[in-house]
């Protein structure tokens, strides 16, 4: 049955059609943004660090002191780890 157009301003069926084309293209430019933002070059440095992070803070719980860093084999700015002025 179709719908009496002085009932409404707008047609209701184009509106609904202009929606749905909106809101897909809405979903794939979202898609888009997430896959863009964690395809970065950067991601591959940021992994690598966290992996030297990892290592050195396992160093510092075994043996107490780091195995890189300042201080150690006098390369550092400060005093060595453990050591009081």
């Amino acid at each position: 049955m179709p719908v009496k157009q002085e009932e409404r301003y707008y047609n209701i069926l184009k509106l609904n059609k202009w929606f749905a084309i909106s809101s897909i293209i809405f979903l794939i430019c979202t898609v888009w943004i997430f896959v863009d933002d964690n395809d970065d070059e950067f991601k591959d440095y940021q992994r690598e660090f966290r992996k030297m992070q990892v290592q050195v803070a396992q160093e510092v719980v075994v043996h107490g002191r780091p195995a890189v860093g300042p201080g150690v084999a006098g390369g550092g700015l400060g005093p060595s780890w453990g050591q009081t002025e």
